[in-house]
């Protein structure tokens, strides 16, 4: 049986200009949208966010967060993360499609990609969130996070935007990415599926990884290569064929000369 996986993986938002290009990447926009999505199966995309009415807008959905909130931005400081809710494609399709919307395990996935950011970071933390069908892979949940804090500050309240204070009040100190992993994969296992496992650490496997927009068109080429032997050895074959038959031709003809 195929060992299946749950993994996580974050990056920091840094300013307005990340969340902007995190939106173009949804509303395919940008240049690596244009190289590795079919744009025929790009409406089947799932998407959420807080801003209604707006399901790709992520821009809109931070700043109705900070509205709600009243929070404020610390100077040079992240504004959110953009997390990557993971299972293994092969768990998807155990139930259908992979690039079906209504696959209730695609379904599931967004939603409890959804409930795990909000149980993590605070209500209201996850302000979007979107789950592509028109890439070559699956299984995968985008979220874009923006927790807040609020405390005492000369004897007043304050609430801020607070990636660490978020990840200090979830996780406490240590290695904090290591303790998100742990907390996605059992919830996962918990509301999806017991068959899905943590995903190894990388201090076990050794593994580096590789950026999607590397590895993709080093598939392609073994892709294209592959097909062109293919084509090769269709070529080989039928050349094959049409040997054996000229072969025969050949010695139908030498046994008229010979009797003659």
């Amino acid at each position: 049986m195929t060992e299946m996986f749950a993994a996580v993986r974050v990056q920091k938002i840094k300013g307005i200009r990340n969340l902007q290009s995190i939106e173009a990447h949804g509303r395919r926009e940008d240049d690596a949208s244009k190289s590795r999505v079919d744009a025929t199966m790009t409406s089947r995309n799932l998407a959420w966010s807080c801003a209604d009415g707006n399901p790709l807008g992520v821009v809109a959905a931070f700043r109705k967060r900070k509205a709600d909130t009243g929070a404020g931005e610390y100077k040079n400081a992240p504004v959110g993360l953009h997390v990557m809710c993971i299972v293994s494609h092969e768990w998807v399709s155990g139930a259908g499609d992979m690039h079906d919307p209504n696959n209730p395990r695609n379904k599931a996935l967004f939603d409890e990609a959804r409930s795990w950011g909000d149980k993590t970071f605070g209500k209201g933390a996850v302000v979007a969130a979107r789950m592509d069908m028109d890439e070559r892979g699956g299984g995968v949940v985008d979220l874009v996070v923006v927790p807040v804090a609020t405390f005492k500050q000369r004897g007043k309240e304050k609430t801020q935007i607070s990636v660490n204070k978020a990840y200090e009040s979830a996780f406490g100190g240590g290695r904090v990415y290591g303790k998100m992993q742990d907390s996605w994969s059992a919830h996962a296992q918990r509301t999806l599926s017991t068959d899905l496992r943590r995903g190894k650490a990388k201090a076990d496997t050794q593994r580096q990884h590789v950026h999607a927009d590397i590895i993709r068109p080093a598939l392609q080429r073994a892709e294209a290569a592959e097909n062109a032997a293919k084509a090769w050895r269709k070529d080989a074959e039928k050349w094959r064929a049409r040997s054996d038959v000229m072969q025969k031709q050949i010695g139908d003809q030498q046994a008229v000369i010979e009797k003659q």
